[in-house]
């Protein structure tokens, strides 16, 4: 009975420790990695999209001003889809969607920044 009790708190101490490790963070394959990157490019476009949403249905100028910036943050990303993903390989950034998300945005602003 002690063993059985031991060996059960021990498989459910390992799978606690394990579980929230990311997978692909562990992962030489340049691959998954890349795939990783594209769809985190993909989920914020259609963040992006949905927020630019309220152009059209709000009133207030400051929603509308914030869906016309999400707006030409989307078509950003989907034009600069490929040169994003190489530089986060060259730069061989970890794959975690909140670091993913920053570099993004960092690109995205320092873009606008010399565009106005």
């Amino acid at each position: 009975m002690k063993s059985k009790v031991l060996l059960i708190s021990l498989i459910i101490t390992v799978c606690v420790l394990w579980g929230p490790l990311n997978v692909t963070s562990f992962s030489g394959d340049l691959q998954i990695t890349k795939e990783f990157y594209e769809s985190c490019i993909v989920k914020e476009i259609v963040k992006c999209d949905a927020k630019s949403a309220l152009l059209g249905s709000s009133r207030s100028r400051n929603l509308r001003n914030y869906a016309k910036m999400k707006a030409q943050e989307a078509r950003f990303l989907v034009a600069e889809k490929e040169a994003l993903v190489k530089q986060m390989l060259e730069m061989k950034l970890e794959p975690k969607q909140y670091k993913v998300e920053l570099f993004l945005n960092s690109r995205f602003r320092e873009k606008n920044r010399y565009k106005k």
